[in-house]
């Protein structure tokens, strides 16, 4: 019996860059103009006010003020692995007070909702909450 080779999956690890360099590290299977314009609509419907990274591009979309650049094009096999590659990411800036994400990629659902109210406390000792909230 042939043994069947997993389908390998195409994905980038990218960050969203603001004009006071403030950043953020995502991971997608999509085109990247395809997730970018995700977050725009994803940052319209927040209206700022959800958590960190909503606060972060709420008016920064609205006035063109966030870019997306590719960080790493990698291939996997599932998205599992790309998000443990997004957290490897995300490790190497989780001391850079510019990095907006408050949350590890890698973890469960379960796991993120056990950490939000770190995320949230995170967010505040880096400033990220001091922006105004509509």
């Amino acid at each position: 019996m042939a043994e069947t080779k997993p389908e390998y999956l195409h994905g980038t690890i990218y960050r969203l860059l603001d004009n006071e360099n403030f950043f953020y590290i995502g991971s997608t299977l999509q085109p990247l103009r395809q997730r970018f314009n995700e977050h725009k609509a994803n940052s319209k419907k927040s209206k700022g006010k959800s958590n960190a990274y909503s606060i972060f591009t709420y008016d920064k979309f609205s006035n063109n003020q966030i870019t997306i650049e590719v960080i790493e094009e990698v291939v996997v096999e599932n998205e599992r692995q790309l998000r443990k590659i997004e957290d490897q990411h995300i490790l190497k800036h989780w001391n850079n007070l510019k990095l907006v994400n408050t949350l590890r990629a890698s973890r469960s659902q379960k796991e993120q909702g056990q950490h939000t109210q770190q995320g949230q406390t995170r967010a505040v000792q880096k400033g990220v909450f001091n922006t105004k909230q509509g």
